[in-house]
Protein backbone atom coordinates (compact mmCIF):
# COMPACT_ATOMS: atom_id res chain seq x y z
CA UNK A 1 0.00 0.00 0.00
CA UNK A 2 2.50 2.61 1.04
CA UNK A 3 4.59 1.46 -2.21
CA UNK A 4 1.40 2.01 -4.30
CA UNK A 5 1.10 5.76 -2.21
CA UNK A 6 4.37 6.43 -3.54
CA UNK A 7 3.65 5.74 -7.25
CA UNK A 8 0.51 7.93 -6.95
CA UNK A 9 2.59 11.07 -5.68
CA UNK A 10 5.33 10.51 -8.00
CA UNK A 11 2.68 10.55 -11.33
CA UNK A 12 1.18 13.31 -9.70
CA UNK A 13 4.26 15.16 -9.83
CA UNK A 14 5.42 13.86 -13.24
CA UNK A 15 1.53 15.41 -14.47
CA UNK A 16 1.74 18.50 -12.78
CA UNK A 17 5.58 19.27 -14.19
CA UNK A 18 4.48 17.91 -17.63
CA UNK A 19 1.87 20.48 -17.09
CA UNK A 20 3.83 23.30 -16.55
CA UNK A 21 6.46 22.99 -19.11
CA UNK A 22 3.12 22.53 -21.71
CA UNK A 23 2.52 25.99 -20.09
CA UNK A 24 5.86 27.58 -20.39
CA UNK A 25 6.18 26.27 -24.01
CA UNK A 26 2.87 27.41 -24.69
CA UNK A 27 4.05 31.05 -23.65
CA UNK A 28 6.99 30.74 -25.58
CA UNK A 29 5.06 29.89 -28.15
CA UNK A 30 2.64 33.33 -28.09
CA UNK A 31 5.76 35.26 -27.12
CA UNK A 32 7.47 33.56 -30.59
CA UNK A 33 4.42 34.55 -31.88
CA UNK A 34 4.33 38.54 -30.57
CA UNK A 35 7.91 38.69 -31.85
CA UNK A 36 7.20 37.09 -35.34
CA UNK A 37 4.10 39.73 -35.78
CA UNK A 38 7.19 42.63 -34.71
CA UNK A 39 9.33 41.26 -37.19
CA UNK A 40 6.30 41.37 -40.17
CA UNK A 41 5.70 44.58 -39.20
CA UNK A 42 9.15 45.73 -39.19
CA UNK A 43 8.84 44.04 -42.59
CA UNK A 44 5.76 46.04 -43.65
CA UNK A 45 7.99 49.18 -42.90
CA UNK A 46 10.67 48.09 -45.10
CA UNK A 47 8.14 47.85 -48.42
CA UNK A 48 9.73 44.43 -49.15
CA UNK A 49 13.49 44.54 -48.77
CA UNK A 50 13.86 40.87 -47.98
CA UNK A 51 11.88 39.92 -45.01
CA UNK A 52 12.83 36.16 -46.13
CA UNK A 53 9.36 34.23 -45.79
CA UNK A 54 7.39 36.92 -43.85
CA UNK A 55 4.89 39.10 -45.46
CA UNK A 56 5.32 43.16 -45.42
CA UNK A 57 2.02 45.18 -45.28
CA UNK A 58 1.13 46.22 -48.81
CA UNK A 59 2.05 49.56 -49.59
CA UNK A 60 -0.10 51.51 -52.57
CA UNK A 61 1.43 54.95 -53.33
CA UNK A 62 0.13 57.78 -55.62
CA UNK A 63 2.44 59.08 -58.91
CA UNK A 64 2.06 62.33 -60.55
CA UNK A 65 2.67 62.28 -64.13
CA UNK A 66 2.12 64.48 -67.14
CA UNK A 67 -0.19 65.56 -69.92
CA UNK A 68 -1.93 63.46 -72.65
CA UNK A 69 0.43 62.67 -75.46
CA UNK A 70 3.98 63.72 -73.47
CA UNK A 71 7.16 62.09 -72.66
CA UNK A 72 6.08 62.20 -68.98
CA UNK A 73 2.73 60.46 -68.78
CA UNK A 74 5.34 57.21 -70.56
CA UNK A 75 7.84 57.81 -67.73
CA UNK A 76 5.15 57.95 -65.30
CA UNK A 77 3.40 55.21 -66.39
CA UNK A 78 6.77 52.81 -66.90
CA UNK A 79 8.39 53.90 -63.88
CA UNK A 80 5.66 53.24 -62.08
CA UNK A 81 5.35 49.56 -63.66
CA UNK A 82 9.08 49.09 -62.48
CA UNK A 83 8.23 50.07 -58.93
CA UNK A 84 5.33 47.89 -58.36
CA UNK A 85 7.18 44.55 -60.27
CA UNK A 86 10.41 44.75 -58.78
CA UNK A 87 9.26 45.97 -55.24
CA UNK A 88 7.57 43.06 -53.13
CA UNK A 89 4.01 44.02 -52.00
CA UNK A 90 4.06 47.41 -53.71
CA UNK A 91 1.71 49.27 -56.30
CA UNK A 92 2.54 52.53 -57.50
CA UNK A 93 -0.52 54.30 -59.50
CA UNK A 94 0.73 56.68 -62.49
CA UNK A 95 -1.68 59.53 -62.25
CA UNK A 96 -2.18 62.53 -65.27
CA UNK A 97 -0.35 65.89 -63.78
CA UNK A 98 1.83 68.67 -64.85
CA UNK A 99 5.10 69.91 -63.45
CA UNK A 100 3.03 72.78 -61.11
CA UNK A 101 0.64 69.88 -60.44
CA UNK A 102 2.61 67.60 -59.31
CA UNK A 103 4.26 69.98 -56.84
CA UNK A 104 1.04 71.22 -55.06
CA UNK A 105 -0.35 67.98 -55.17
CA UNK A 106 2.98 66.93 -53.04
CA UNK A 107 2.45 69.71 -50.61
CA UNK A 108 -1.04 68.29 -50.03
CA UNK A 109 0.19 65.01 -49.94
CA UNK A 110 -2.42 63.64 -52.45
CA UNK A 111 0.42 61.90 -54.25
CA UNK A 112 3.85 60.44 -52.86
CA UNK A 113 5.51 60.49 -56.23
CA UNK A 114 5.86 63.49 -59.18
CA UNK A 115 7.70 64.06 -61.67
CA UNK A 116 9.38 67.42 -61.90
CA UNK A 117 12.22 69.44 -62.98
CA UNK A 118 14.73 71.44 -61.23
CA UNK A 119 13.88 75.36 -61.29
CA UNK A 120 10.93 75.43 -59.33
CA UNK A 121 12.29 73.27 -56.23
CA UNK A 122 13.18 76.10 -54.19
CA UNK A 123 10.21 78.11 -54.92
CA UNK A 124 7.89 75.10 -53.97
CA UNK A 125 10.25 74.35 -50.40
CA UNK A 126 10.20 77.64 -49.50
CA UNK A 127 7.15 78.89 -50.59
CA UNK A 128 8.85 81.51 -52.94
CA UNK A 129 7.69 82.81 -56.20
CA UNK A 130 4.89 80.80 -57.70
CA UNK A 131 4.53 78.38 -54.48
CA UNK A 132 4.05 81.67 -51.93
CA UNK A 133 0.62 80.28 -51.13
CA UNK A 134 1.31 76.92 -50.82
CA UNK A 135 5.28 76.40 -49.28
CA UNK A 136 6.10 72.74 -49.35
CA UNK A 137 8.89 72.12 -46.15
CA UNK A 138 8.33 68.45 -46.70
CA UNK A 139 9.44 68.18 -50.69
CA UNK A 140 12.47 65.80 -51.27
CA UNK A 141 14.43 64.85 -53.86
CA UNK A 142 14.78 61.02 -54.96
CA UNK A 143 16.29 61.06 -58.15
CA UNK A 144 17.41 62.40 -61.42
CA UNK A 145 16.28 60.85 -64.72
CA UNK A 146 16.93 62.27 -68.14
CA UNK A 147 17.30 65.44 -70.08
CA UNK A 148 14.34 66.94 -71.66
CA UNK A 149 14.90 69.30 -74.67
CA UNK A 150 13.42 72.76 -75.15
CA UNK A 151 11.44 72.30 -78.68
CA UNK A 152 9.99 75.55 -80.13
CA UNK A 153 7.95 74.09 -83.37
CA UNK A 154 6.38 76.61 -85.57
CA UNK A 155 4.72 76.71 -89.34
CA UNK A 156 7.63 76.15 -91.90
CA UNK A 157 5.31 79.79 -93.41
CA UNK A 158 5.65 81.41 -90.10
CA UNK A 159 7.46 84.99 -90.22
CA UNK A 160 9.78 84.01 -87.88
CA UNK A 161 13.09 82.34 -87.73
CA UNK A 162 15.17 83.12 -84.68
CA UNK A 163 13.86 83.10 -81.03
CA UNK A 164 14.71 86.78 -80.71
CA UNK A 165 12.04 87.47 -83.78
CA UNK A 166 9.10 86.39 -81.58
CA UNK A 167 9.60 89.60 -79.30
CA UNK A 168 9.66 91.83 -82.50
CA UNK A 169 5.15 92.12 -82.95
CA UNK A 170 4.20 89.59 -79.50
CA UNK A 171 0.15 90.68 -81.07
CA UNK A 172 0.99 88.10 -84.09
CA UNK A 173 1.87 85.35 -81.49
CA UNK A 174 -0.71 82.44 -80.52
CA UNK A 175 0.77 79.90 -78.16
CA UNK A 176 0.08 76.75 -76.64
CA UNK A 177 1.41 77.41 -73.12
CA UNK A 178 -0.36 74.71 -71.36
CA UNK A 179 -1.53 76.25 -67.83
CA UNK A 180 0.30 78.61 -65.31
CA UNK A 181 2.40 76.88 -62.99
CA UNK A 182 3.26 74.12 -65.72
CA UNK A 183 6.76 73.27 -66.87
CA UNK A 184 5.50 74.04 -70.80
CA UNK A 185 4.33 77.53 -69.40
CA UNK A 186 7.69 78.68 -67.36
CA UNK A 187 9.88 77.79 -70.25
CA UNK A 188 8.07 79.60 -73.13
CA UNK A 189 7.88 82.89 -70.67
CA UNK A 190 11.68 82.32 -69.99
CA UNK A 191 12.41 82.11 -73.79
CA UNK A 192 10.12 84.84 -74.04
CA UNK A 193 12.02 87.10 -71.15
CA UNK A 194 14.77 86.25 -72.43
CA UNK A 195 14.40 88.29 -75.98
CA UNK A 196 12.19 91.49 -74.46
CA UNK A 197 8.70 90.03 -73.75
CA UNK A 198 6.57 87.53 -72.08
CA UNK A 199 3.35 85.85 -71.86
CA UNK A 200 1.59 88.17 -69.88
CA UNK A 201 3.34 91.11 -72.66
CA UNK A 202 1.86 88.77 -75.57
CA UNK A 203 -1.61 88.37 -74.09
CA UNK A 204 -1.75 92.47 -73.29
CA UNK A 205 -1.41 92.96 -76.92
CA UNK A 206 -3.32 91.16 -78.42
CA UNK A 207 -1.67 87.75 -78.70
CA UNK A 208 -2.92 84.88 -77.53
CA UNK A 209 -2.01 82.60 -74.70
CA UNK A 210 -3.95 79.26 -74.90
CA UNK A 211 -4.24 76.86 -72.25
CA UNK A 212 -3.29 73.88 -74.75
CA UNK A 213 -1.77 70.51 -74.01
CA UNK A 214 0.32 69.12 -76.87
CA UNK A 215 -2.10 67.41 -78.24
CA UNK A 216 -4.22 70.62 -78.53
CA UNK A 217 -1.47 72.53 -79.49
CA UNK A 218 -1.08 70.11 -82.30
CA UNK A 219 -4.04 70.65 -83.90
CA UNK A 220 -3.94 74.25 -83.47
CA UNK A 221 -1.09 74.38 -85.58
CA UNK A 222 -2.84 71.91 -88.28
CA UNK A 223 -5.83 74.54 -88.54
CA UNK A 224 -4.23 77.74 -87.68
CA UNK A 225 -5.54 78.75 -84.37
CA UNK A 226 -2.04 78.45 -82.74
CA UNK A 227 1.04 79.06 -84.59
CA UNK A 228 3.76 78.82 -81.16
CA UNK A 229 3.36 75.15 -80.06
CA UNK A 230 6.55 74.47 -77.07
CA UNK A 231 7.39 71.31 -76.75
CA UNK A 232 9.83 70.36 -73.19
CA UNK A 233 10.92 66.45 -73.80
CA UNK A 234 12.93 64.09 -75.73
CA UNK A 235 13.75 63.78 -78.99
CA UNK A 236 11.89 62.75 -81.62
CA UNK A 237 8.64 64.09 -79.60
CA UNK A 238 5.76 62.27 -81.16
CA UNK A 239 3.96 65.39 -81.22
CA UNK A 240 6.63 67.17 -83.45
CA UNK A 241 6.92 64.17 -86.02
CA UNK A 242 2.98 64.59 -86.40
CA UNK A 243 4.32 68.29 -87.98
CA UNK A 244 7.84 67.80 -89.02
CA UNK A 245 6.88 68.11 -92.52
CA UNK A 246 4.73 71.42 -92.13
CA UNK A 247 6.67 72.85 -89.10
CA UNK A 248 10.31 74.28 -88.41
CA UNK A 249 12.68 75.33 -85.25
CA UNK A 250 13.61 79.05 -84.12
CA UNK A 251 17.72 79.05 -83.93
CA UNK A 252 19.07 80.94 -80.81
CA UNK A 253 22.00 82.94 -80.44
CA UNK A 254 24.55 82.82 -77.95
CA UNK A 255 23.49 85.69 -75.99
CA UNK A 256 19.59 84.34 -75.76
CA UNK A 257 20.85 81.25 -74.50
CA UNK A 258 22.97 83.02 -71.68
CA UNK A 259 19.76 84.59 -70.63
CA UNK A 260 17.93 81.70 -70.50
CA UNK A 261 20.57 80.05 -68.07
CA UNK A 262 20.10 83.06 -65.51
CA UNK A 263 16.33 83.02 -66.07
CA UNK A 264 15.80 79.42 -65.99
CA UNK A 265 17.93 77.80 -63.14
CA UNK A 266 18.98 74.15 -64.36
CA UNK A 267 18.78 75.29 -67.94
CA UNK A 268 22.00 74.13 -69.96
CA UNK A 269 22.40 74.99 -73.35
CA UNK A 270 22.39 70.88 -75.37
CA UNK A 271 23.06 69.85 -78.83
CA UNK A 272 19.41 68.39 -79.66
CA UNK A 273 20.46 64.83 -80.24
CA UNK A 274 17.49 63.96 -82.47
CA UNK A 275 16.31 65.09 -85.78
CA UNK A 276 13.16 65.91 -87.94
CA UNK A 277 12.70 65.93 -91.07
CA UNK A 278 13.39 70.16 -91.23
CA UNK A 279 16.75 69.57 -89.22
CA UNK A 280 19.96 68.53 -91.03
CA UNK A 281 20.30 65.61 -88.89
CA UNK A 282 21.34 64.59 -85.02
CA UNK A 283 23.52 66.92 -83.15
CA UNK A 284 22.62 69.85 -85.99
CA UNK A 285 20.48 72.22 -83.85
CA UNK A 286 21.23 73.85 -80.63
CA UNK A 287 18.54 74.66 -77.88
CA UNK A 288 18.85 73.85 -74.08
CA UNK A 289 18.21 70.87 -71.40
CA UNK A 290 16.57 70.65 -68.18
CA UNK A 291 16.64 67.33 -66.54
CA UNK A 292 13.57 65.78 -64.91
CA UNK A 293 13.22 64.53 -61.84
CA UNK A 294 11.09 62.63 -59.47
CA UNK A 295 10.59 63.70 -56.10
CA UNK A 296 8.77 62.73 -53.07
CA UNK A 297 7.97 64.45 -49.46
CA UNK A 298 9.25 63.57 -45.66
CA UNK A 299 6.18 61.56 -44.73
CA UNK A 300 6.94 59.13 -47.11
CA UNK A 301 8.98 55.77 -45.45
CA UNK A 302 12.30 55.87 -45.37
CA UNK A 303 12.97 52.02 -46.36
CA UNK A 304 10.25 52.03 -49.00
CA UNK A 305 12.10 55.36 -50.82
CA UNK A 306 15.45 53.14 -50.36
CA UNK A 307 13.82 50.25 -52.09
CA UNK A 308 11.91 52.04 -54.45
CA UNK A 309 15.08 53.99 -55.52
CA UNK A 310 17.35 50.74 -55.26
CA UNK A 311 14.47 48.76 -57.29
CA UNK A 312 15.00 51.32 -60.02
CA UNK A 313 18.71 51.43 -60.44
CA UNK A 314 18.95 47.90 -60.14
CA UNK A 315 16.56 47.32 -63.14
CA UNK A 316 17.19 51.04 -65.18
CA UNK A 317 17.75 48.82 -68.10
CA UNK A 318 14.13 48.23 -68.33
CA UNK A 319 13.63 51.80 -68.13
CA UNK A 320 16.15 52.96 -70.73
CA UNK A 321 14.07 50.60 -73.59
CA UNK A 322 10.88 52.34 -73.30
CA UNK A 323 12.15 55.00 -75.53
CA UNK A 324 15.57 56.32 -77.07
CA UNK A 325 15.09 59.54 -74.40
CA UNK A 326 15.60 57.13 -71.36
CA UNK A 327 18.42 55.90 -73.29
CA UNK A 328 20.22 58.96 -71.44
CA UNK A 329 19.22 57.76 -67.98
CA UNK A 330 22.13 57.22 -65.80
CA UNK A 331 23.10 56.53 -61.86
CA UNK A 332 26.05 58.64 -62.29
CA UNK A 333 23.86 61.55 -62.87
CA UNK A 334 21.18 60.63 -60.77
CA UNK A 335 21.93 64.13 -58.32
CA UNK A 336 21.99 66.36 -60.99
CA UNK A 337 19.62 69.50 -60.21
CA UNK A 338 19.91 68.18 -56.26
CA UNK A 339 18.96 72.17 -55.25
CA UNK A 340 16.30 70.93 -52.34
CA UNK A 341 17.43 68.31 -49.55
CA UNK A 342 17.37 64.30 -50.92
CA UNK A 343 14.90 61.64 -48.58
CA UNK A 344 16.81 60.13 -46.38
CA UNK A 345 15.96 56.66 -48.38
CA UNK A 346 17.23 57.74 -51.47
CA UNK A 347 20.21 59.40 -50.05
CA UNK A 348 21.36 55.79 -48.04
CA UNK A 349 21.15 54.36 -51.48
CA UNK A 350 23.45 56.48 -53.21
CA UNK A 351 25.89 57.01 -50.56
CA UNK A 352 26.26 53.10 -50.41
CA UNK A 353 27.08 53.32 -54.28
CA UNK A 354 29.30 55.64 -53.25
CA UNK A 355 28.24 59.04 -55.38
CA UNK A 356 28.97 62.20 -54.10
CA UNK A 357 26.71 63.78 -51.80
CA UNK A 358 28.45 66.80 -50.54
CA UNK A 359 26.46 69.30 -52.58
CA UNK A 360 22.95 68.25 -51.86
CA UNK A 361 21.71 70.51 -48.84
CA UNK A 362 21.25 68.94 -45.57
CA UNK A 363 17.28 67.64 -44.63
Amino acid sequence: MRFKALLLVLLALVLILAGCGSGGSGGGNDNSSAQSGGQQASGGASGGSGGGEQKSEPKFYRFGGGIGGSSWELTAGKVSEMLSKYVPNMTVTAQPGSMGENLSRLARKEVELGLTYAFPLRDALDGTGDYEDLPNPDLRFMLNLFPSYEQILVPKDAPWETIEDLAKDPSQLKIAALTPGSGTYILIDGVLKAVGTSLDDVAAKGGLVQPFDYAQGLEGLKNGTINVLPVIGPPNHPSIMEFEQEGKFLTYSEETLKKIQETIPGAVPAMFPGTYAFLDGPNTYKTFAIYTIIVTHAGVPEEDVYNMTKAFWENVDDFRSVASYTEETYLETALSGANIPVHPGALKYYEEMGLDTSHVPAN
